[in-house]
């Protein structure tokens, strides 16, 4: 799904866990269809980001929109299960490692929103 403060975008798959994590730090979720649409919606400013916690994504869907949020000084970082089932952030998503899926991540534009949103859900 794409979240912010505003809205944010999260995956169809995310668990009603993380939903409510994100609804009780005090971001709005919209729901839309399509990798490549919740990327567009953190680009053009309809969103702050696109969470996504699990494996679903391709190389194919990511690597042109995280150009293009490098660009504007955005990224796209992994997510990656760690002690005690808590999500930790890792670094920015790398390309042509392998040919499998992405694994969960979080894209962003503005540094500071993603310096709160790591605050807000202890990443």
């Amino acid at each position: 799904a794409v979240v912010s403060t505003q809205s944010t975008g999260l995956s169809g798959v995310e668990s009603n866990k993380c939903k409510d994590q994100l609804l009780s730090a005090g971001y709005q979720i919209e729901s839309v269809q399509g990798a490549g649409h919740k990327l567009g919606c953190v680009i053009s400013g309809k969103a702050s980001f696109f969470f996504t916690s699990r494996t679903g994504t391709f190389q194919w869907d990511t690597c042109g929109p995280h150009a293009i949020l490098r660009a504007m000084s955005g990224d796209i970082l992994t997510l990656a299960p760690g002690p005690n089932g808590r999500l930790r952030l890792g670094e920015s998503l790398k390309y042509n490692e392998s040919t499998g899926p992405n694994p969960g991540f979080i894209a962003y534009v503005d540094g500071r929103e993603m310096e709160k949103l790591k605050g807000k859900l202890n990443l």
